[in-house]
């Protein structure tokens, strides 16, 4: 993640996405991030469902020609315990249709036919109609308060 808007809303988006489809642990790479975001990324890490990974200061480069050094960083880090990787930004989301859950899909997929190695997925944009709110404002937030 780069850029310091506050993305905490596209952040829980995702995460809980992938966790009701299957997926148990994930790699955040983070270049800049403003300090609302970086207390559910910490909460996030706390809980142990993800690793974070935060790209240095030195040899600066734009955010954005970070992303293919942090793609090869989480294949190294995921290689020896992970079957399979998903690689995306913020804004994406796999939703498979039928009532199968992405972990399922991409496993009968892969173990259908042993030459795949790689499965893409088309991407179809979703964009708000509305501003983001800033902070999460019901009971939870007292969670974010235990992080300052």
């Amino acid at each position: 993640m780069y850029g310091n808007e506050r993305k905490w809303l596209l952040l829980a988006e995702l995460i809980e996405h992938y966790k009701m489809h299957g997926v148990d642990h994930f790699y955040i790479y983070v270049k800049d991030m403003d300090d609302y975001t970086l207390k559910l990324i910490r909460h996030y890490e706390i809980s142990g469902i993800a690793e974070v990974i935060f790209f240095r200061k030195y040899n600066d480069r734009p955010g954005k020609e970070w992303q293919l050094a942090g793609n090869e960083d989480c294949l190294q880090r995921s290689r020896h315990h992970s079957r399979y990787a998903i690689f995306h930004d913020l804004d994406e989301r796999i939703v498979p249709t039928g009532n199968v859950t992405i972990r399922c899909l991409i496993k009968q997929t892969m173990e259908s036919n042993s030459t795949i190695a790689m499965m893409a997925f088309a991407a179809q944009r979703v964009e708000r109609t509305f501003r983001a709110p800033l902070e999460y404002k019901t009971a939870l937030a007292a969670l974010f308060a235990s992080f300052e």
